[in-house]
């Protein structure tokens, strides 16, 4: 199982995997574990949720504790009962037993208040069917809250080449 300060530096994104050539993607990404890679984030958004079906290959011929995955909690949460709908679903098509991170995609993708959002993630921690809660796409004033009740391990934020303006927001303001 692999502990936080044990990551690659650099994650793989999976949401522009070329699933029209699954088996040159799976080599690319069995060679980039090769390499060292380590850490991996995925959504059931992507691709209609052929990503997330496209790594149980992956998953059959890497062992899921040489690998760090973060998940992503989509636009369907009507309900607490949804956390954990989704996050099934993420284990059972990829034939995992847990996820490193869990984490709401987007901070409008819950009907429920995002608070409540990542109190049901925690209890999912409890369950051991995650192991750290995360963040992505959320405001700074929406990731200052949720830093108040609960402990984050990581944070997916905007990133662009050309403007590093999220970066600056996030690391010189908290």
């Amino acid at each position: 199982m692999i502990n936080l300060n044990e990551l690659n530096p650099i994650g793989i994104g999976t949401y522009k995997l070329d699933l029209e050539n699954k088996d040159k993607t799976l080599q690319s990404l069995l060679y980039s574990v090769d390499k060292g890679q380590n850490f991996m984030s995925t959504s059931l958004l992507y691709d209609n949720c052929n990503v997330v079906n496209f790594l149980y290959d992956f998953f059959k011929q890497v062992n899921k504790e040489n690998i760090f995955i973060t998940c992503h909690l989509e636009p369907y949460i009507e309900s607490k009962k949804d956390v954990e709908k989704q996050l099934d679903k993420y284990l059972k098509q990829m034939d995992i037993d847990y996820v490193d991170a869990l984490q709401v995609h987007m901070s409008y993708a819950s009907k429920i208040p995002l608070l409540e959002t990542y109190e049901e993630i925690n209890k999912m921690i409890e369950k051991g069917k995650v192991r750290y809660m995360s963040a992505s796409n959320t405001s700074l004033e929406e990731l200052k809250q949720i830093q108040k009740h609960f402990k984050l391990c990581s944070f997916e934020g905007v990133y662009n080449l050309e403007c590093k303006y999220y970066e600056y927001v996030v690391i010189y303001s908290l």
